[in-house]
Formats: structure tokens, sequence, C-alpha cells
């Protein structure tokens, strides 16, 4: 592959550093772990440092869009926490978070509105079992769990009532896409009960009034100086690498046929990326233990959409909307809709539970899709979208509300972006800690060392944080950990 950085700055950026320990640092990726590991090195004094961002703009799984009257989140959404979280400690005195409220109301798709009082019922039986727990559980998915204590706690609560047990059952499938929109698995018997993950103290649902989590790194990166550090649109193609020498730098090739030669780089590409391209992102192949965490851990996909309407037919103060299916109507669903993927005689408008009210947005919806279709529904044309969804609006709530079609509309595409693959990861039975002192997550995130003992192979993301994958704080974190290892080595 032709080299088109100069021979000179290469070896001049090679000599310099042997010679005075200030390392050149090449960062793969401006997303939260990437900016995260820039800021860092330039506060720690190491200023040669290049960032390496194949789309054009910072952020990564962060993406806030202005729409409608203000911002929303086609990425990352809330901030999941307070006590401990570096996202909520970074803003918690610049008035930035707001309290998310929720829509309590549920509607049958017979087009009935449920009972106030049984929709309460139905929450507090939900929560106590997902995402709190009924009893410890261990070895088991949290489709079985789930399945196993809701069914058991709806027939004794409403066996003796014929109709509220059957909307019961059907509500099961709403707290499915819940899940699967939390947890970001195609399926929710791929999902571990007994995971690693340790949730932040404190409100674990707050937005952004409207400003978007870009507003999080506006914050954290005031003044840094990393921005000028990212060079866009560098997709990057091959990381060569020998172990086996001393001071031997680390070579990243890009598809426009430029390469940057450096002591350290630090790989924050998605999970999703590292699963597709691992036969031929690295040369040599990483090391069998860290092809195995890749292997072992899971990465799915969400879609956001978000719907505007130029004369929004619902009320001011409505919070949004929940959706029950019955069993009948989910398996006439393809029948009714026809147009779009389906899957087990399921139409693709069946996989979300329903729409909320944007923050601060007020002629905004927004409704995520979860779920083992959504790489297909990724595609879909905007304007079977719309129609797909105005439909489902109007089963739902067409007897309580005039609903319209929206005359604008946008999703994110995760799954089909190459440079993503995919939202978040999620944590397989397979990669908990268990009995084996790392877990899956802390296994790739351990840098390559060579063969005097340097790391210089480093890797960082939301998915090599132990505790906190799957999460902004933990790509934060972790970006700001593999910087401390390179600023400890050459101190």
């Amino acid at each position: 592959m032709k080299c088109l950085t100069t021979f000179a700055f290469l070896i001049s950026s090679v000599l310099l550093t042997n010679a005075t320990k200030t390392p050149s640092i090449v960062i793969i990726g401006a997303g939260t772990s990437g900016l995260s590991a820039g800021k860092k090195l330039l506060e720690n004094g190491i200023q040669n440092i290049t960032i390496l961002e194949a789309e054009s703009r910072i952020g990564g799984r962060i993406n806030s869009v202005y729409f409608g009257e203000n911002y929303v989140d086609l990425g990352a959404t809330n901030c999941h926490g307070e006590k401990g979280n570096i996202v909520y400690e970074t803003v918690k005195d610049l008035n930035l978070l707001g309290d998310t409220q929720y829509p309590k109301d549920f509607y049958y798709s017979s087009g009935v509105k449920v009972d106030s009082k049984f929709s309460e019922e139905l929450i507090k039986i939900m929560t106590s079992i997902y995402p709190n727990m009924v009893e410890p559980a261990k070895n088991m998915s949290l489709g079985d769990y789930v399945i196993k204590y809701y069914n058991k706690a709806i027939n004794e609560k409403f066996g003796s009532d014929k109709e509220k047990l059957n909307i019961a059952k059907g509500a099961i499938y709403f707290l499915e896409t819940v899940a699967l929109s939390d947890e970001n698995s195609p399926s929710w018997f791929d999902i571990t009960i007994d995971n690693d993950f340790i949730p932040n103290e404190g409100n674990t649902w707050l937005n952004w009034k409207g400003k978007g989590y870009k507003t999080f790194l506006e914050v954290f990166l005031n003044n840094s100086g990393v921005h000028e550090k990212v060079i866009f649109n560098k997709e990057v193609k091959k990381v060569s690498y020998d172990a086996s020498k001393k001071w031997q730098g680390v070579t990243v090739s890009c598809s426009d046929n430029t390469q940057y030669v450096a002591d350290h780089v630090i790989v924050t590409t998605s999970l999703g990326v590292l699963k597709e391209n691992l036969n031929n992102l690295f040369e040599p192949e990483l090391p069998s233990v860290k092809r195995k965490a890749i292997d072992r851990m899971g990465f799915g996909v969400i879609m956001t959409v978000a719907l505007h309407y130029e004369n929004p037919w619902w009320e001011n103060d409505s919070k949004g909307f929940n959706f029950i299916w019955s069993k009948e109507d989910l398996e006439n669903s393809v029948s009714e809709f026809s147009e779009g993927p389906h899957y087990n005689n399921r139409s693709w408008i069946t996989y979300i539970c329903g729409f909320v009210k944007a923050d601060l947005n007020p002629n905004v919806l927004i409704a995520w899709f979860s779920g083992n279709l959504v790489p297909e529904i990724e595609l879909i044309s905007d304007e079977t979208l719309s129609d797909g969804l105005t439909y489902l609006n109007k089963k739902f709530l067409g007897h309580a509300y005039n609903v319209t079609k929206p005359d604008k509309i946008i999703h994110s595409k995760w799954r089909a972006n190459p440079h993503f693959r995919g939202s978040y990861s999620f944590q397989k039975p397979e990669a908990e800690k268990r009995d084996n002192p790392t877990n899956a997550e802390e296994d790739l995130a351990v840098p390559i060392k060579n063969v005097d003992g340097r790391p210089f192979v480093h890797f960082a993301g939301e998915a090599t944080h132990a505790y906190y994958f799957s999460t902004v704080q933990g790509a934060t974190e972790s970006g700001l950990r593999e910087a401390g290892i390179i600023k400890k080595y050459y101190s």
C-alpha cells in the first residue's frame, strides 16, 4: 500500500520518540473513548497525537441532530445514573440534565385505552421483574427469567379475570421490546440475567433538555485542543504491528492509501466493526485471548426514529403512549400491514413498544425499534416507515385521537453503517466473569505488548469496560484508562 506520509517525518518521529521519551500516538476513532484518550494525553503533555475518524463528524455513537424545535439523539440518549458517573459529574452543576418522564398509559391493539389502575398494576409487576428481580437468579437467560416470573405474577394477580389476564399476557411482548431496547440484543434469550454490569446510583434516565448528548462532549472537551488532532474521513483498513521487536512502531493503513506510524495505537472501533473485520483488520491476527473475547461478547442494534408533525394531534401534557398487542392481532399483523419486512408472522410495525414525546420538542414523537428484524427495518424507505407508523398509531389510538401522518421523519442506521455495525455491546453468558479472574471485556482491554514489555496496541471503547459496558461513561473511562497506561509507561 502506497505511503503518502513523508518518510522523513516518520523517521524523525520515531527517532525523536526514542530520544526524548515523548511518544507518538494514533487513535482510531473520534468517539467518546478516542476523544477522552486524546484529551487526557494532551493534559499529560503528550502532544504528538493523531485521531483518525472514518466519519465526517466527532462523537461516534453520540449523534445529536437538530430536528423540529430542538435536538434529538439518534444514538446515546440518557445519562444513566449519578454517583460515580463521569458524564453526570462533568455537567451536574450546569443545569443541563432533566428527569425523563416516560408514558404510563397503555393502549390495547383493539383501540381501547387500558384502565389507569390496571395499567399501574401492570407496570408494578413489570418493574418488579425487569430491570429489578423478584429473586436472585443465575444461569438463566433474561427471556427465560422474565417469562417464568411474569407469567406467575399475572396468573396470581389476574387469574380470576379473563379479560385482564389476556391483556396482561399480551403485555409480555411490550416488556420484551423494552428489554431488547435496553439490552440491545436480537433476542432476550441471548442476554444473561447475571451479568457483570454495575449500575450507577441515582436517576438512571436523565435527559439533556432538548440539547442532545452532544452537550456532554461540548463541556467535557472544552478548551482541550483535542478537536485539532482529528482528521476526518479516514477509514482504517489495517493495523500492522510486530511484537517481537523493541521500539517497533505500529503502522495504520487507511482506505485512501495513507499510512501513519506511531509508538502507540489506541483502537476504539466498535465491537461490531471488530467482529466483522477480525480476520483482516490486524496483521498479524490478534492473540487468541482477544479473538475469543470479541467472539464471546454480544453486539446488537436498536433503531431510533423521530416523527415530526406540523400540528400535533395529542394533548400538550401527554408523555406518549404504550402499546399492548393481543396474541391474535400480533399474528395477523403481516396480513394487516404487509409492506416491509416480517418475521414469524410478525410485521416490522410490532417491533416498537410505543411512542414518547421528545424532550422540549413539542411536535416530535420518538420510538425505538428493537429485536432481530432491526437490520432490515433500517433499510425501509422513509415513506414506508411513515405509512407503517401512521397505521400503527391509528390502530391503537384512532378511537381517541385524530391521528395524522408526520411531515418529516429521521432515523438511525447503525447496523447499515460499516463504521459501526450496530449500537452497543451486551454481555452474553459466556462473557461473564463467573469463576474466571476476568471477563471478556477485560480480556479485550489488555494492551498488546512488544518483546521489551512496552504496551503499544491498545483497545478502548464501551465494550472494553469491565462493568460499564454499553454506556457513554464506560467508553469515556476506557479512553482515560488507556491514556493513563501510556503516560505511566513514560513516567
